[in-house]
Formats: structure tokens, sequence, C-alpha cells
């Protein structure tokens, strides 16, 4: 996985979301049909030569089978063939809230996904990701990113805080402030946020630049329409390939959204 400002690093790679199913040949082979076959001739030549004479043998096999590509085995193909685009991945869960004003504390669980370029806010709550979230930031976007604090968090009670969102103003809750957090207490978990939220800013505006610097359309300007980071495409060329994601040796790197969404509320509850 490789884009302009260099390799994704493994801790911000999406995981895959499902193993690769093995191939069983005892499975997959229904029917196996062995025929063997041959002849023999010979050919005196001289008869006055018993050197001379020739015996040709030859022996034919003939092999045939049906062999039963079941989902499993289609699974198996198509995840082999899921794409790397250069984006980065993060899911952690913390509190969501306002964080100045005495009485004020980020109280509310959320989870934060970091996908595709873009930031997702969701309510620690119901089954993972149902419905729409309820914060969406595109780090692409100055308005968003600028909101964000550039990605530099706030220190709170211990924690390291994003800001996320503006809150209406009500003057009867005024020492609240007027925006709402996301926090963590876990230090390491915080500066690895905002790492990921800083690195995915650097990737889309050089992609921005690319796209920008080229005048031509799709066919000139192969990062075109998003800025991607992969050479012009040749099919006889490999190295012209976008990457391709293999499966991970790292068990955590082996996890569906829904798994994602159920260890990062599990490490939030368990330092309750």
């Amino acid at each position: 996985m490789t884009c302009s400002p260099g390799a994704v690093p493994l801790k911000f790679q999406r995981p895959h979301d499902r193993a690769l199913p093995m191939w069983d040949l005892s499975d997959l082979l229904r029917e196996l049909v062995v025929s063997l076959g041959g002849s023999v001739a010979t050919d005196e030549g001289d008869l006055d030569d018993v050197e001379d004479d020739v015996m040709e043998v030859k022996v034919e096999t003939e092999l045939s089978g049906l062999i039963h590509l079941g989902p499993p085995a289609f699974r198996a193909i198509l995840d082999g063939a899921d794409k790397d685009l250069g984006y980065l991945h993060f899911v952690a869960a913390g509190l969501y809230g306002f964080i100045k004003g005495k009485g004020y504390m980020p109280d509310e669980p959320a989870l934060v996904r970091l996908s595709c370029g873009g930031l997702e806010l969701y309510k620690l709550k119901g089954e993972p990701y149902a419905g729409t979230p309820h914060i969406e930031r595109d780090l692409g976007e100055t308005k968003d990113w600028e909101m964000m604090l550039l990605g530099e968090p706030e220190e709170f009670e211990d924690m390291l805080c994003f800001r996320m969102k503006e809150a209406s103003y009500n003057w009867l809750f005024a020492a609240r402030g007027n925006y709402k957090y996301w926090c963590t207490a876990d230090r390491a978990l915080g500066r690895s946020f905002g790492e990921v939220l800083k690195m995915q800013r650097e990737r889309l505006e050089d992609a921005s630049r690319r796209s920008a610097a080229c005048k031509g359309d799709f066919r000139e300007c192969p990062a075109k329409p998003d800025g991607n980071w992969f050479k012009e495409f040749a099919v006889y060329d490999k190295t012209t390939w976008p990457p391709s994601f293999k499966m991970p040796d790292d068990p955590s790197m082996l996890a569906s959204p829904g798994m994602q969404w159920k260890n990062a509320a599990s490490a939030l509850y368990a330092k309750k």
C-alpha cells in the first residue's frame, strides 16, 4: 500500500473483513475419471539383422473431473482481488460532549471512524453503524478541517479531546461553551487519532494538487477525478496495477466492520 507521502502504516490500514477460505480439494472435486490406454507395435526391419528390429510402446492417459465452486470458493477468489486505494482507516470509541464549564463533562459514548477520507461519529448504541452518522466531516474540506482545529487536540481532565461540532448557542447554558468534542482517556489512542487525521489530510491535499496540475481529462490525467496515487494503467505492466490487500499475518488485521465496532466499545467500557 503506497502513495505519494509514503507507505500506509499497518496500524492505519483497513482490516480484512473475513478470513480467506481455504481451498479444500476433497470438497471441490466431485468427480474424477482416469482412463488408461495404449498400444504396442513392432517393426522387424532387416530379417538378417536382429538389432534392426524395433518395438514401439504407446501409453495414453486421460484425466477428467467435475469441480464444484460454491460460495466459499468464489469468496476466496473475490477477496484475493480486493483493491487498496491508499486510504487510511481508524476506528475508536470515546466520550462525546462539552468540555468547558463546571459540571460539564463528555459523558456520551461515541465511536469515530475514519474511512475513505471521511470522518464519521456515531453514538455508541444499538446495532453497529445502524442509521446515519451523528456527525460527518470531510477532511478534504477546509471548513471541516478548521472546525477540527487542524487535528490538534485539547486537554481536559486527563483526556485528549478533538473538536467535532459547533453547538447551538443557549444563553441558559453559556458556561458549557459552544463546541462539542470527542475525547479519550487513552492518551496513546488519542495521539494515534491525531496522527491519522493529519496524515489523511496531507494525502488528500497532495491528491488535490495532482488533479489541479493536470488540465486534461481522465485519459491524460490518470489521477483524476480523485487524484489517486497510481500510475497510468497498462494491462501488460504489473507495476501499474493498483495494489491488492493480502491476507494479514497479524490477527488484529482481521475484523469485519461490526467486529471493529464491538472491539472499540469493549476497550472503552473496560477502562470505566
